[in-house]
């Protein structure tokens, strides 16, 4: 399951590059010219090169381009997925997902519902997949948030949200194979465990929503705008507190490794020769350098020798690029 979650990251970011590449001309312009260098399709689509060729390279993992030995560009017959594509999907990434939790928008997913319970009319697979993900992202996000996923004991599943958005839920998850009626109750089946366990997993995508809402001008436009901050220094481009979250829960789920490296430097050194220092470059909201401490102080020889084991540092970096 771990992989359907990667699948709806990579969607959430690809839609937009897709369609932003799409409303430029960029694919017209090559099935008319066959093939084109880099700099020739920048020049004609007048795009931002540095950010063009980062959406070149995500073409071209998809499959939909290839290069030749000149380094000339040509589309693949996979390419033609663009054009199934529902043209108003990126309305997803401006709806308003908790008013709706909280009953304020009553059928505002009922549409996109339906399109993902029938694929989205998609015969691709992996396109379908990644229409899923600008749908369940901040939904998952959303019901993270406020806890919904968790409901009292012996409450039927939902139980909280009103019974329209009961139905939607349950339809959608029910159709995604994460919910089953089991012993006349629905419960999460293995991997509609999973997926609610690991929702914060697209927080960090989910955070440069805004940034991949205005992908017209990080590709073909005033991309500066894009990225400027406000009188207060907050950035535009991003939701820094969401993505902050969502990377100190990846701290807590890969820690273990790491505890593990930690403590061969300061149980099999000796205690001169072993750190004083230990600086976090970016550290977000300090989790995973809380628990390095708490590692070296409560776990290691070193701790056990000295009452104040290591001096920690941090580098708030990420706040301000």
């Amino acid at each position: 399951m771990l992989e359907t979650i990667n699948i709806y990251n990579h969607g959430f970011v690809a839609i937009p590059v897709i369609f932003a590449c799409k409303r430029r001309g960029f694919f017209d312009l090559l099935a008319r010219e066959k093939a084109l260098f880099c700099e020739q399709m920048s020049e004609q689509l007048k795009a931002n090169s540095g950010h063009f060729q980062v959406a070149l390279r995500m073409l071209e993992s998809l499959h939909w381009l290839s290069r030749n030995e000149q380094e000339k560009y040509s589309l693949t017959p996979e390419a033609a997925n663009y054009k199934a594509i529902p043209e108003d999907v990126l309305q997803l990434y401006l709806l308003p997902i908790e008013s709706y939790l909280q009953g304020t928008q009553p059928g505002l997913l009922g549409k996109w519902i339906e399109c993902s319970c029938q694929r989205w009319n998609i015969d691709n697979p992996l396109i379908a997949d990644f229409l899923d993900g600008i749908l369940v992202i901040p939904l998952l996000l959303a019901l993270h948030k406020y806890n919904l996923f968790e409901e009292p004991e012996r409450k039927p599943l939902f139980s909280s949200l009103s019974s329209p958005i009961q139905k939607d839920l349950i339809e959608l998850f029910t159709n995604l194979g994460w919910i089953e009626l089991k012993a006349g109750h629905l419960t999460f089946t293995q991997a509609g465990q999973f997926i609610k366990e690991r929702a914060l997993n697209t927080a960090v995508v989910a955070s440069y929503t805004p940034m991949l809402s205005r992908m017209d001008d990080v590709l073909f436009g005033d991309f500066l705008a894009v990225f400027q901050k406000d009188d207060l220094g907050q950035e535009s481009h991003i939701d820094r507190t969401l993505n902050v979250i969502g990377s100190g829960f990846q701290h807590q789920k890969y820690f273990t490794d790491l505890e593990e490296s930690i403590l061969s430097i300061f149980n099999r050194l000796p205690l001169e020769d072993q750190p004083k220092y230990i600086a976090d470059m970016g550290c977000g909201d300090g989790t995973l350098l809380k628990r390095v401490w708490e590692t070296i102080r409560f776990k290691s020889a070193r701790g056990k020798a000295i009452g104040s084991p290591v001096v920690m540092g941090i580098s708030f970096a990420n706040i301000s690029t």
